[in-house]
């Protein structure tokens, strides 16, 4: 049985954080009124920002279900991260997120 994109994304924050690294969950899932759309953007919201954000590596991780890939929004956020030199990628396992955390360390 395959993990959900929740139970992976908990798995890999309860690592990060057992590593001390300062991760931030920005909320984007779900559906919203095109109102509360509209507050949302005004405020700051970024539609397609990545699930995880390490902020003390400079990296971004958009986490996945295994065999689900990022949508067109997602992956324009990961580019934009990527274009100012932070270390990105598509986490779908603890494995895939230890392996992009490592690139950053490295490149840090």
């Amino acid at each position: 049985m395959s993990l959900t994109e929740r139970q992976i994304q908990i798995q890999i924050v309860k690592w990060l954080r057992t590593e001390r690294h300062f991760v931030l969950h920005i909320p984007n899932e779900g559906k919203r009124s095109p109102r509360e759309y509209a507050i949302l953007k005004k405020m700051g919201f970024i539609p397609g920002a990545s699930d995880l954000l390490i902020l003390d590596l400079g990296c971004a991780i958009e986490v996945k279900r295994p065999g689900e890939d990022p949508t067109h929004k997602q992956r324009l956020f990961l580019q934009a991260l990527r274009s100012v030199g932070w270390t990105v990628g598509v986490a779908r396992s603890l494995e895939d997120a230890q392996r992009i955390t490592h690139e950053a360390r490295s490149t840090h």
